[in-house]
């Protein structure tokens, strides 16, 4: 997975509603108006669909906590240079679509009630609602509220939401973590970009590629560097966009389709509330179509290659097409009283039976509910219990909102572990474990005895991003005539063999062009040996790549594909 280093040991995580239902919706928005005249990009706007001009205002109140002390008093000029880089980076980088009215609220702590300024005497949730009354009994209204202390030297802060922007009230609340040193004019631009970063969480953008490990997986592309929401983009050539393809979207800035149009957010920045504070996803599952075959990825039986829904047979119905799959026919069938699924079942039942046959050959079963760790994804050792035998019974109210099955079980072939998950609805994201994903189960295979993904040494030797044929046999189809995203450009040479593309050049081949300007999304990278989150993760480098687009979501014919 994608790092992002601050003061190269910090990383910038979302958190993740594994429990509770939609609440409503709130739209934050002013009244669209036209983009004032000399802005530029005339050729970008010139090209938009009727309608899509929709701009959004915000006044953004900027609140630096201090105490006294001649160290602390805050240097209110370093704030006001970058709410000014904030407006103008906001309204370039979103052509025009957003702008922002800054302002800056110097604050003692004192007015507050405290003696000292600690981040830890209240929680982010009494940071809001304290900030929220004192600026009630000032008069001053706001639609984003940013709060930070006057230094770096105030650390740890934002402890309990170190990347979270908040939604309280139908307004956004964020607050800024301290290892962006106001003083130091060479932050501005990872200060600026970590501040809409933030803003953008506040409006329930939580890291899709984060959340949604199987898009995370397949879209290398969103998420490289100088291409999303990262708190280190350059802004030095004022070329590159901060926004990812979801937000373009919302901003009218690429087109929608079929699917998307049914989106959540289909009306712009939609913030469903949950527990009143955190935003579930607005661009979630449901508006996803990975293999780009008509029908969303919520409900795909194969949602990761167009071949499923192309009358490709599925044999042994492992969610792979015969077409792919190097390991056809199934040791073992997995019934249960839940709408069925290929790889998974939905909980709609208050009791959930699974029967896994022929049990004769099942070893046990781990089961492990999903927790959110840090702001993403997990599944734990240390939650997971090992049930021997066939059969299971849980109570689906105990549940969370994903619960993972591993059986083990042994064959005439040796011994292996199959995934299986059950899904609470409503859920905001498909899950897989990459690693088991990407080298085995998009194969038609289950996970042979002997792999341990925390060592690549077992599975990918010379991390070429396919297992080892000579380890598995399987690997051994996988030829030059193999191609498992139907993109013309077979796996061995695909440097996104899961992402269907045909744009190529003289570093990649077989990736998206998605703005269709002619240069290749950012797609370079290599394998790594560096251990993930969990083990789980696909843990990747990227690399620069100086003929990719610079601005992949957005046509240009200027400099690196840029407007």
């Amino acid at each position: 997975m994608q790092r992002h280093a601050v003061r190269r040991g910090v990383y910038l995580v979302c958190l993740l509603l594994l429990t509770g239902a939609l609440a409503t919706v709130a739209v934050v928005s002013r009244r669209p108006k036209a983009p004032a005249p000399g802005q530029g990009l005339p050729s970008i706007r010139s090209a938009l669909p009727e309608g899509s001009a929709r701009s959004y205002d915000f006044t953004v109140l900027h609140a630096v906590l201090y105490e006294d002390g001649p160290t602390t008093v805050p240097a209110r000029e370093s704030f006001v240079r970058r709410l000014r880089l904030l407006e103008s980076v906001l309204e370039s980088e979103s052509l025009g679509r957003i702008r922002i009215s800054p302002v800056l609220s110097l604050v003692h702590v004192s007015e507050l009630g405290d003696d000292r300024l600690d981040y830890s005497t209240r929680s982010v949730y009494g940071w809001i609602t304290d900030l929220e009354e004192y600026y009630a009994g000032k008069g001053l209204s706001y639609d984003i509220l940013i709060f930070t202390p006057p230094s770096q030297d105030y650390a740890p802060w934002c402890t309990d939401g170190p990347s979270i922007g908040y939604s309280h009230h139908d307004r956004k609340y964020l607050c800024l973590e301290t290892f962006l040193n106001p003083s130091n004019q060479e932050e501005d631009g990872p200060a600026v970009a970590l501040t809409i970063h933030k803003i953008l969480h506040g409006f329930g953008y939580h890291h899709v590629s984060r959340e949604n490990r199987p898009t995370r997986l397949l879209e290398w592309n969103i998420g490289l560097p100088n291409t999303e929401v990262v708190p280190f983009t350059n802004f030095g050539d004022r070329h590159r966009m901060i926004f990812d393809p979801h937000i373009m979207r919302v901003l009218g800035l690429l087109p929608r389709s079929a699917i998307e149009q049914r989106c959540p957010d289909h009306d712009g920045f939609v913030c469903a509330g949950a527990g009143g504070y955190v935003c579930q996803n607005s661009y979630d599952v449901s508006c996803l179509d990975s293999d780009q075959d008509g029908i969303g990825d919520g409900e795909d039986d194969y949602p990761f290659t167009p071949y499923g829904s192309s009358g490709q047979p599925d044999t042994d119905r492992d969610g792979i097409p015969d077409l792919l799959d190097l390991c056809a026919g199934e040791a073992i069938q997995v019934h249960t009283n839940l709408e069925p699924g290929k790889s998974r079942a939905i909980v709609d039942q208050d009791r959930v039976t699974v029967r896994i046959e022929p049990g004769t050959m099942v070893r046990g079963v781990e089961i492990c509910g999903a927790t959110s760790i840090d702001g993403l994804v997990r599944f734990r050792k240390a939650d997971t219990r090992r049930v021997d035998g066939n059969q299971l019974a849980l109570d689906a109210k105990s549940l969370p909102a994903i619960t993972r099955l591993l059986i083990r079980y042994e064959s005439s072939q040796g011994a292996f572990a199959r995934p299986f998950y059950l899904y609470k609805r409503p859920q905001q994201i498909e899950y897989v474990q990459e690693k088991e994903w990407f080298y085995f189960s998009r194969f038609g295979c289950d996970i042979p005895g002997g792999v341990d993904f925390s060592n690549p040494a077992t599975y990918d030797a010379d991390l070429d991003g396919l297992p080892d044929a000579a380890r598995f046999r399987f690997a051994r189809g996988i030829t030059d005539r193999y191609d498992w995203d139907a993109d013309g450009v077979p796996d061995l040479v695909d440097n996104l063999p899961a992402v269907h593309g045909t744009c190529q050049d003289g570093s990649v081949k077989g990736v998206p062009d998605s703005d269709q300007d002619g240069l290749c999304d950012p797609a370079l990278f290599a394998y790594s040996e560096e251990p993930g989150d969990d083990e789980g993760d696909l843990t990747i480098r990227f690399m620069e790549d100086p003929s990719s687009d610079a601005c992949p979501y957005v046509f240009g014919l200027g400099e690196r594909g840029c407007p």
